[in-house]
């Protein structure tokens, strides 16, 4: 099983409409990688499959106007692999040696101008509608998210929580108007809806982060936990599930004499984090008694 880490990048200013899940300069029209992948002794077998929602892109990329460019990265290697496909279709599959590779690459895929051309398309947001916009060869039309994709045989149980829980919109075929959390996977995913999400990001980092940590963390964990908890051994193998458990043994060894039924999720969830219920009421206070004075 392999740890898939989607990261958001910065908002690109183009003088055109720009496909990504950073802007809605194509409504809800997105672009999505998938990669599923075999570890063996002579390396990694990439199976990746690119999903461009917008039909206009995917045939301009079909009649070589436009080319999907691919870049597979190992920072601690130095590797870099770069293709170039007009493959709309099908799956790509790629082989990478394991002597180019150090356990941990990152995957990364654009549309790109193959020519000058006027761009249009029946999915642009409502300010860009019946327009047309000059764009020039070489020129980036379209991003999807980065994934790291990492081998965890290698991986650190203990490295920080933070590696482990990851936050994400909500996939197109799974909105809901609460959020959720995900486990299946190698991360505690906790998925927001479009609006939540945009929320969640002009507050992180700002004065509100213990806030969002007992938000949404502590109950994700108590999920997570409760999950350790029981006799179901679905997710044992799981990174996430590895991790939190090696967490709540190195918090307080009162828990490995303990019998598993007995556990408190809402105490355990709190020391995993500091306890941050409480620095978050104070720098709520801190920040209300501000305003007063």
């Amino acid at each position: 099983m392999l740890l898939l880490i989607v990261m958001n990048k910065n908002n690109k200013h183009l003088p055109y409409p720009f496909l990504s899940s950073d802007t809605d300069d194509y409504g809800t029209t997105k672009i999505i990688t998938n990669i599923g992948c075999d570890i063996s002794e002579f390396g990694w077998k990439l199976d990746i499959s690119i999903n461009l929602e917008d039909e206009d892109l995917k045939n301009k990329i079909a009649k070589e106007i436009a080319f999907y460019h691919l870049v597979i990265d190992c920072k601690s290697t130095g590797f870099r692999k770069i293709i170039k496909s007009y493959e709309t279709n099908k799956r790509l599959q790629v082989d990478i040696s394991k002597r180019d590779i150090a356990n941990v690459i990152s995957f990364e895929c654009f549309v790109v101008a193959n020519q000058n051309f006027s761009l249009s398309s029946s999915n642009f947001n409502t300010d860009y509608k019946g327009r047309t916009f000059d764009v020039k060869k070489s020129e980036l039309l379209a991003e999807a998210d980065e994934i790291v994709l990492e081998d965890p045989e290698i991986a650190d149980p203990l490295e920080p929580l933070s590696s482990i829980i990851k936050i994400q919109k909500q996939p197109p075929n799974n909105q809901q108007d609460n959020a959720y959390t995900g486990l299946t996977g190698a991360n505690i995913v906790i998925y927001l809806n479009e609006k939540d999400y945009k929320n969640y990001r002009n507050l992180k980092g700002k004065n509100e982060d213990s806030i969002l940590l007992s938000m949404l963390l502590i109950p994700t964990l108590m999920q997570a936990i409760t999950e350790i908890m029981g006799e179901d051994t679905t997710f044992e193998n799981n990174k996430w599930y590895r991790k939190v458990e090696s967490l709540i043994y190195k918090i307080d060894n009162k828990f490995e004499d303990m019998d598993k039924k007995n556990w408190d999720t809402f105490e355990i969830s709190q020391k995993i984090l500091d306890c941050h219920i409480g620095i978050a009421l104070q720098q709520r206070f801190d920040y209300l008694t501000d305003i007063d004075d």
